[in-house]
């Protein structure tokens, strides 16, 4: 109301006036709304370097002593944090285990996709994601280990949720193996689906029996010609998409 009624008595300078005084007002309400935002930006960069902290010195704790016997103080302090400032981040010792475990599905499974993206062929669309799954299984083999070793210490809630992105991984190569081979044989497309996804895990739990004087590059590449060689068999076969 009184801005309507600054409106109808003042006129021509006194309204101009009127104007101008409120325009500074509004500029500087806007700026603790951009500070704001700018603080926002900044606190959700920290929490996410934070936790990717946290998710890395959990899985170095992980490995080399296993989930129940690791340790949340020394967990902290392989991230350079205090222990108060961890809690800040997770809850417990489970949730951090739920980081590492979740990193690793949620960045394979990003990772195929973004080796696929705008390409058309079906057969390449597979090849490139197979070179992107070995590529990533062999990158994340520590915390896949700790997936198919520790996941079942995860709570009822957190491990339907990792096997739910598991289950979407499948159903991605699935698919892609579906649209690659046709559909004349859905045993054999079931069979190398599994065994493009499965077969990789050797690089986190055999990894025992893997010589350490072969780089690691070497170890990728060759299974990554395995697995196209044995697609390229299987697509050879009749009724097949070629």
């Amino acid at each position: 109301m009184l801005f309507l009624t600054d409106w109808s008595v003042n006129k021509g300078a006194g309204m101009r006036a009127s104007l101008e005084a409120r325009a500074p007002r509004r500029r500087a309400s806007e700026k603790p709304a951009r500070t704001a935002l700018a603080s926002n930006i900044k606190d959700a960069e920290l929490v996410g370097e934070r936790r990717a902290r946290i998710a890395e010195a959990a899985t170095r704790e992980f490995l080399d002593k296993g989930f129940h016997a690791a340790v949340t103080r020394d967990i902290a302090r392989r991230a350079g944090l205090s222990q108060g400032t961890l809690y800040n981040h997770v809850r417990s010792k489970a949730d951090m285990l739920y980081l590492v475990c979740d990193e690793a599905v949620a960045n394979y499974q990003r990772g195929v996709r973004e080796a696929i993206e705008g390409v058309g062929d079906p057969a390449e669309r597979l090849r490139r994601a197979i070179e992107a799954s070995v590529a990533l299984q062999h990158r994340y083999r520590d915390n896949i280990q700790i997936v198919l070793r520790d996941g079942y210490a995860l709570d009822a809630r957190a491990r339907d949720v990792v096997r739910r992105r598991i289950a979407e991984f499948f159903d991605l190569m699935r698919g892609l193996v579906d649209e690659a081979l046709g559909g004349a044989d859905p045993a054999m497309n079931l069979v190398v689906s599994e065994a493009i996804t499965y077969l990789p895990t050797m690089f986190a739990m055999r990894r025992w029996r893997l010589p350490r004087d072969v780089p690691g590059e070497r170890l990728v590449a060759a299974m990554t010609g395995c697995l196209v060689a044995m697609l390229s068999a299987c697509a050879a076969r009749p009724g097949s998409r070629r």
